[in-house]
């Protein structure tokens, strides 16, 4: 079915990740927090230098503005961050056409995978916001074609990407660790578990020394567990029939940002480290609106956005 753009859209994706002023916020914060002090002339008037010596990068601050509101990342700075990271860093995307190689070798902490070409191997943490992304986008340019299949369809891929990743989240801690020749009671038990609340628990009590009470006190944990049970409901079909309220779809899609993104950036503090690049693409992500759509006769509809 051709989706044409003469329809209306029942769901809306806005044009950014952050407004002005909070993307501003966001860059001063980060180059605060990596140890830049506030230039004499003012952030405005600024050039940030970031990377290592043979390998430095001068981006304006305006231009960190700019990247930060369009992609949620700040990415000069946050791509040197991700790299030294010790447990996301070192990995990298690899993918090629061509048969002459033979095969694709390719380990990490102790983890080896070997494919044939044509081959792709991509950081799982990569592709699995980029999905994330992806499918939240694709449900919105799908509400414009009434029988609903395409949008619900991408609405299902959207759900099951969220809570994969904040599995795969915890997934590549216990892999770095078993590397590491880590040892305690909670961690054999997590290496074992498969109730991800129970998971998350362990996993926190492993990673930060402290308890799920640490993360499950706001909105954050509200909305993680409103698209655990709303993927569960995919995992464990019990109806005769999938059916979907679409209005409700919006607030659905928009429970990422907090319950994806929200919930693993709290995870990353109690660490003590900085958040990662995937993690704020996530937790910024354009807010998606819900049009009221009036059909009346002759084809002709009156709209209004809510919020």
């Amino acid at each position: 079915m051709d989706n044409t753009e003469d329809k209306p859209y029942f769901l809306e994706l806005g044009d950014y990740h952050l407004s002005e002023q909070q993307a501003r916020k966001n860059v001063i914060d980060l180059l605060q927090a990596t140890g830049s002090k506030s230039p004499k002339g003012g952030w405005d008037k600024s050039t940030i230098t970031s990377g290592p010596p043979d390998h430095q990068e001068h981006t304006t601050f305006r231009e960190l503005v700019k990247i930060a509101r369009t992609g949620g990342v700040i990415g000069p700075i946050q791509k040197y961050i991700d790299r030294s990271d010790d447990i996301f860093g070192g990995t990298f995307a690899l993918s090629t056409p061509s048969k002459m190689i033979g095969q694709v070798s390719t380990s990490y902490a102790g983890y080896t995978k070997i494919l044939k070409p044509p081959m792709t191997d991509t950081p799982v943490e990569n592709a699995l916001s980029q999905d994330i992304m992806f499918y939240r986008e694709e449900t919105c340019l799908w509400s414009n074609e009434y029988d609903f299949e395409m949008c619900t369809r991408n609405y299902r891929a959207y759900l099951f990407s969220c809570i994969a990743l904040v599995d795969a989240f915890i997934n590549r801690h216990i892999l770095i660790y078993k590397f590491r020749k880590f040892n305690s009671k909670e961690f054999e038990v997590l290496q074992s578990s498969t109730r991800l609340k129970d998971r998350m628990n362990l996993f926190l009590k492993v990673s930060t020394g402290k308890d799920i009470t640490g993360i499950n006190r706001g909105t954050e944990w509200l909305h993680f567990k409103e698209l655990r049970r709303l993927r569960n409901e995919m995992t464990h079909i019990n109806s005769p029939s999938l059916g979907y309220s679409i209005g409700e779809f919006a607030d659905h899609l928009n429970y990422c940002r907090k319950g994806v993104g929200g919930i693993l950036r709290l995870i990353r503090e109690l660490q003590g480290k900085h958040s990662l690049g995937f993690i704020e693409r996530i937790r910024t992500a354009p807010l998606v609106y819900l049009n009221d759509i009036t059909f009346k006769a002759e084809g002709k509809y009156i709209v209004r956005r809510k919020f």
